[in-house]
């Protein structure tokens, strides 16, 4: 059952948490492929999560193994970019070139994108720190 109207992160192969009180961190691991129900699904929690006060940086994780073909880098460019315009910072890690990748298809009006190889390096840029 969604809490508070959001997709819930246990139905899906994502996980959310927020750290440092003011980022929002999205996991995708085990992503086999461009699946449309969980980009949507995603791409709905985060519209809907940075909409409140309380999130102002993202951190979007990926593993090496998450596949990200073209057409699922084209949909991340275009819903994440016009879903982050609430938050100043968005972060996007991955041991890899994943990251970058995605980093440099994703353009938000007012907030600034980096990509990261650590995950707390990407929180700490993400808090503002």
């Amino acid at each position: 059952m969604p809490r508070f109207g959001l997709p819930d992160p246990e139905e899906w192969p994502w996980d959310f948490e927020k750290r440092r009180d003011n980022v929002g961190v999205w996991t995708m691991t085990n992503w086999d492929g461009y699946d449309q129900d969980v980009l949507e699904s995603v791409s709905e929690h985060y519209d809907q999560r940075t909409n409140r006060n309380d999130i102002t940086g993202t951190v979007a994780v990926f593993s090496e193994d998450t596949s990200l073909p073209r057409d699922t880098q084209e949909y991340m460019a275009d819903e994440w970019g016009s879903n982050a315009d609430t938050v100043d910072r968005v972060a996007l890690a991955s041991e890899g070139l994943k990251a970058m990748a995605v980093s440099s298809n994703v353009e938000v009006e007012g907030a600034t994108v980096e990509w990261f190889d650590d995950i707390d390096e990407a929180v700490a840029w993400a808090a503002g720190d």
